[in-house]
């Protein structure tokens, strides 16, 4: 199978898999939502920071050192599985008999028990890890729609059963549960692959060579994304965390539902090619752009839709996380790109870049958190949007040099798709103030103006990811009805 064809096939089901497994956790989250308080979704997020800590330290970038290795064995694979568990199991212990200094810290009493339940996941997730791996690492992102799918539609229905029982936030802490085991379960039965009664120390070694400034980088990666939860579950009050959480997470849908699909694909793909510099950077400057085409009129999209959307989906309760969703789309517009252009560090194998980039990237969050802790939640959130666009510039800077991509091409790549998506955004405020409408007929009015005023704008400029992107379609829908037809 030739690299374009790969690549394609992978899109494909990974986008399937992506907007799928999206759309139906974004019906599922509202209808939970409707139900639950946000004290309820920030009890849950009191203790983010901590499983995802734990969950890096399981994985310890070896998922990633993996698929960059060219030639992986069944040693490898099956060194790592073990270890997996070996490491999960003690972080599981470590949470367990913490849980009651976690809940003494944010003085919730209920967060013992949730703590030691929630803490099972790290160990369910490890049994599935190397499985996701090689499904990952040969691309077959068909199987992995399928296990997606799966998972979410049964923690869904588990979710929405316990809410509506009146179970508050066990709700969530049962559905989080059964959507791990229901992955677990169906990894294992979609792929073949087993465990070897086999333990290599050189191998592990090898792969922690690589792996160990992933690890460093995740951990730190980790801990930042998730420190503002802890500050405001700390300083401020389960109810604060709710509405920040609740917005981050309306946000983060449609950011990582097109990151996480470009990710998964172009890193083995690109693996393949990591030693030509010239085919790698033309690769990922057409990925760059296939990237802030959707995500832009996105991010700018939600930034005018925020408070009619929250109103129409979430109910009144949730109005004042209006705000924080609108300052998080001004980060998810940049995060996306910062996530891309360090992806081509992990490619060439610079995880010391990485890693570096990393470090100086959270002493600014960490300096824009001391400056607004005091503050306030608004407050810090704006210091949180001004962190990110300097570390922004420094991962398109530093990532950059590697394949001489330079940071005034970058720009110049993004600006006439800002330009456009401003325009889009312009045309939807202006509709919406005109049209006076406030209801789901003027999101869905609304949402639709904004499709096709950017579509007009995208024909007119004659934007190259336009043209691209519809070549990519019309390519992989003749090479389908090609395989249909034989």
């Amino acid at each position: 199978m030739s690299l374009r064809h790969r690549l394609l096939s992978g899109l494909f089901w990974s986008a399937l898999e992506r907007f799928g497994q999206q759309g139906l956790q974004f019906v599922i989250t509202i209808i939970i939502a409707r139900i639950l308080t946000p004290a309820d979704y920030g009890l849950v997020g009191m203790l983010a920071i901590f499983i995802a800590v734990a969950q890096s330290f399981v994985d310890s970038g070896f998922g990633s050192a993996l698929i960059q290795k060219q030639d992986t064995t069944n040693v490898d694979y099956s060194t790592i599985f073990y270890f997996n568990i070996i490491v999960s199991t003690i972080c599981f212990l470590i949470l367990f008999f913490t849980a009651p200094l976690i809940a003494k810290f944010y003085n919730q009493s209920l967060l013992t028990p949730i703590t030691r339940v929630m803490a099972l996941n790290i160990v369910i997730n490890s049994f599935g890890l190397i499985q996701n791996t090689i499904l990952m690492k040969n691309i077959n992102f068909k199987t992995l729609t399928k296990v997606s799918f799966s998972s979410i539609v049964i923690s869904g229905a588990v979710g929405i059963f316990f809410a509506y029982k009146g179970f508050g936030v066990w709700a969530l802490v049962f559905q989080a549960m059964s959507s791990n085991i229901m992955r677990t379960i169906c990894l294992w039965f979609y792929n073949k692959w087993r465990p070897a009664l086999t333990f290599s120390y050189n191998s592990l070694k090898t792969l922690f060579s690589y792996g160990s400034k992933l690890l460093a980088s995740g951990l730190l990666a980790q801990v930042f994304d998730n420190i503002y939860k802890l500050v405001i579950g700390k300083q401020y009050s389960a109810v604060d965390l709710g509405y920040y959480s609740q917005a981050k997470r309306m946000e983060e849908l449609p950011v990582m539902s097109s990151l996480g699909i470009l990710q998964r694909v172009t890193f083995p793909v690109y693996a393949t090619i990591q030693n030509d510099d010239i085919k790698l950077k033309n690769a990922y400057r057409k990925t760059i752009k296939g990237i802030i085409y959707f995500n832009f009129p996105l991010m700018i999209g939600l930034i005018v839709l925020a408070p009619l959307l929250i109103r129409i989906l979430l109910t009144e309760k949730w109005l004042p996380a209006t705000i924080y969703l609108q300052l998080f789309c001004f980060i998810g517009m940049v995060y996306a790109l910062s996530a891309v252009n360090l992806n081509i560090l992990k490619v060439k194998g610079r995880t010391d870049i990485f890693f570096y980039l990393e470090v100086a990237k959270k002493l600014v969050i960490a300096a824009a958190i001391i400056i607004t802790l005091k503050m306030g939640v608004l407050k810090m959130v704006i210091g949180q949007v001004i962190a990110n666009y300097i570390c922004f510039f420094l991962n398109i800077i530093y990532s950059g040099r590697v394949i001489k991509y330079t940071t005034k091409e970058q720009l110049l790549d993004i600006f006439p798709y800002l330009c456009i998506s401003v325009a889009m955004g312009l045309v939807m405020q202006l509709f919406l103030h005109l049209a006076a409408l406030n209801s789901i007929t003027g999101l869905v009015l609304t949402t639709l103006l904004g499709i096709a005023s950017y579509y007009l704008f995208s024909r007119l400029l004659k934007l190259e990811a336009y043209f691209d992107i519809v070549a990519v379609f019309t390519d992989f829908s003749l090479n389908k009805m090609k395989a249909l037809l034989r």
